[in-house]
């Protein structure tokens, strides 16, 4: 028998490709085989704390298809490459919104040395 929650998150699955924010992507896990999937890139900003800058933003990918996300896996989408990871040694940020995964993520290639204004 199929729980409510498990028929919620069945039918959020079946209706990603039609909801307004959610664009295909490729999950690139550091080991294993790429996943095709659906992400949102949220809340995108240029960051600096006085050390490093770069890129950020919050991108939710659904549970479903990402079962355990890890450092350094990384999300291609609308032509962009994020990581997951902020900065070395800093916290890796992940939250569970069931059914998604909200992963702090920054975008490849753009994370500089020092301070900036």
């Amino acid at each position: 028998m199929v729980t409510a929650r498990e028929q919620f998150a069945a039918d959020i699955l079946a209706a990603l490709p039609h909801l307004s924010g959610f664009q295909p992507a490729e999950y690139r896990p550091k080991e294993g085989d790429p996943v095709e999937t659906y992400a949102m890139v949220t809340d995108a900003a240029l960051e600096n704390d006085g050390r490093v800058y770069g890129e950020y933003a919050a991108i939710r990918v659904p549970m479903a298809h990402v079962p355990a996300p890890s450092a350094d896996d990384c999300i291609a989408i609308g032509g962009e490459v994020w990581e997951f990871r902020v900065n070395q040694g800093a916290k890796l940020r992940r939250e569970r919104r069931f059914p998604f995964w909200v992963l702090q993520c920054r975008l490849k290639g753009s994370v500089g040395v020092g301070g900036r204004s």
